[in-house]
């Protein structure tokens, strides 16, 4: 509803429907660890997308609507795609196969852009080593060393230099080659789906509203009013629970919103409706 009216440019009933669903207790956002790697090294935010912590019985407050893609697998034997789509096809890299721990088979549909990335803080966890992965290791141990026995070892590029590649080495991104199969590899939507080390579906249940994301719809309502300063306090609560710095009332814009939305809900929405509804189509893609 809140959408809703964001769309007819109703901002006082949109931010009065997001104040609704804030205030009434149902939800709340998840500001500490919980969850099924609760004990293990993690964030709050990136606990929210883990296979087991995505509905409400599962602990998760935060989750307003989760599309079940458990039953249907259970059900047709096919699940969703999304951790396909958004993997990269890290196994095309000579030196790298397919591994359980880099989530099976990916297959290059989606990519996050460089805009994308360079919009975090350091200290912000939806930027983090736990949020975004940005380090594989060389792990194909048959081919390192069918090629070091026909004495042509495989090689990388590092600080100027060939070295010869062992198994566990950090690939180096510094060709065309690599930098079209490997990049920074968002974390949110991977899980591991049985064994198979080929298997693409995934029958993690996927968040398709959150209250994170009311936050920010209030957040647009009252900018439009012209009252930055709740703006402002909308975007810090998320800001806070991400462990980056808060910003200022006086740095509120619509960009600003834009930058917040994808910092928070990248994947998670339909990015192009958004940019649509605000008249930024054009100007945020070249960007």
């Amino acid at each position: 509803l809140t959408h809703i009216y964001l769309y007819q440019n109703e901002w006082i009933k949109a931010e009065q429907a997001a104040t609704q669903l804030i205030s009434d207790g149902t939800y709340q956002l998840i500001t500490e660890r919980f969850g099924i790697e609760k004990s293990k090294a993690g964030t709050p935010w990136t606990d929210l997308f883990l296979d087991g912590n995505i509905n409400r019985w599962e602990g998760n407050t935060e989750t307003i609507w989760a599309l079940q893609t458990g039953n249907q697998y259970t059900v047709k034997g096919i699940g969703q795609y999304l951790k396909c789509c958004w993997l990269n096809s890290y196994q095309n890299v000579n030196g790298l196969t397919y591994s359980l721990e880099y989530w099976q088979r990916g297959k290059c549909i989606f990519r996050p852009t460089e805009f994308y990335l360079n919009l975090f803080d350091q200290e912000d966890d939806r930027g983090s080593e736990f949020a975004i992965k940005r380090i594989w290791k060389y792990n194909n141990a048959a081919y390192i060393k069918s090629q070091k026995d026909k004495g042509t070892p495989l090689k990388q590029l590092v600080n100027g230099s060939y070295v010869e590649v062992e198994v566990g080495d950090t690939v180096v991104i510094s060709d065309e080659t690599t930098a079209n199969w490997l990049w920074p590899q968002p974390t949110k939507f991977m899980d591991v789906f049985g064994t198979s080390l080929s298997e693409d579906y995934s029958d993690k249940d996927i968040p398709v509203m959150r209250l994170a994301e009311t936050y920010l719809f209030r957040a647009e309502a009252r900018f439009r009013q012209g009252n930055p300063s709740g703006a402002a306090n909308d975007i810090n609560v998320l800001r806070r629970r991400a462990h980056a710095p808060e910003i200022s009332s006086a740095s509120i814009d619509i960009d600003l919103i834009l930058d917040e939305r994808a910092r928070e809900l990248m994947g998670e929405v339909n990015r192009r409706f958004t940019l649509i509804r605000t008249g930024k189509l054009i100007e945020r893609n070249q960007l």
